[in-house]
């Protein structure tokens, strides 16, 4: 027999809708640095090695996204426009945030700044 001739309707719809939503957070942190990506990254490369140590950088659980976006927040409407990436990777080191997710709220608004 199969999984989907078992399960309910209902619980198809909700897995549907959880999976696009997976897929569309998936997309936008596609851009943003990954522990596989972060050598890539001009001033990130040399924290590299720090960042890939400390699992809670790239962890998604509500408390550490949500830290993420408000000091994301901040940080950008800070008036120090060059250093606001390292700015940003202290922040999430200290207060054990995720990195990914303070990168992009930070570079998303940062041309609203601007």
């Amino acid at each position: 027999m199969n999984l989907l001739e078992t399960e309910p309707a209902y619980s198809r719809e909700v897995r549907a809708r959880r999976h696009v939503r997976i897929r569309r957070a998936k997309q936008f942190l596609r851009p943003l640095p990954r522990k596989a990506t972060l050598h890539r990254w001009p001033i990130l490369k040399r924290f590299a090695e720090t960042a890939r140590k400390r699992p809670y950088l790239w962890s998604f659980r509500q408390r550490e996204v949500s830290i993420a976006l408000y000091i994301g927040f901040v940080i950008t409407f800070l008036p120090l426009v060059g250093i606001q990436f390292i700015l940003a990777f202290a922040a999430a080191l200290t207060l054990h945030a995720n990195l990914p997710v303070i990168m992009g709220t930070q570079l998303a608004t940062n041309l609203a700044t601007m």
